[in-house]
């Protein structure tokens, strides 16, 4: 027996603008998961009711929104036996994945000063510590940048942050 083969589709020539405000479960992409959990019988796009042409699809496994994955692609390996759960851009923002105790970010990134060296290792004041919902620009570039974004958005993920205040 051959394995089932997970598919995202979309009827928008590109982007999500017709998948945006159907009903059918979506993929991190904003496509629309075409197996597993199914499209939507009431679906006036994807429905195969609808009878409407597919424009765009991909497998799964090589879907461009998760080819980065926050949950567990966020972190910085500082030594063998040791490694930050958040990453500090070149601005000295932290961004954990997750909306974590701001308490305990704060004292994983007054760890993390002590371990490189920093000149100011006191505790980040919590009132500086943000819970947000951030996306990539680019979700297959690790190096992309990341905006805020609203919960709902495609690709987003949810995050605490320390920007601007280091």
């Amino acid at each position: 027996m051959s394995e089932r083969i997970e598919y995202h589709m979309g009827r928008s020539f590109a982007g999500t603008r017709l998948e945006d405000g159907c009903p059918c479960p979506k993929a991190p992409c904003g496509l629309v998961l075409a197996t597993g959990l199914g499209v939507d019988r009431d679906c006036p796009e994807h429905s195969l009711a609808a009878g409407k042409t597919i424009r765009q699809t991909h497998r799964a496994d090589a879907c461009p929104a998760v080819r980065f994955n926050p949950a567990t692609d966020i972190y910085m390996q500082m030594t063998a036996d040791y490694r930050a759960p958040f990453w500090e851009d070149e601005n000295a923002f932290i961004t954990a994945y997750g909306h974590v105790d701001k308490d305990e970010l704060a004292r994983q990134v007054q760890e993390y000063d002590r371990h490189v060296g920093a000149d100011d290792t006191d505790l980040v004041p919590v009132e500086q510590i943000k819970h947000a919902w951030l996306r990539m620009e680019d979700p297959t570039d690790e190096e992309s940048l990341m905006h805020k974004c609203e919960p709902d958005a495609p690709g987003a993920f949810p995050a605490t942050t320390i920007w601007n205040v280091r």
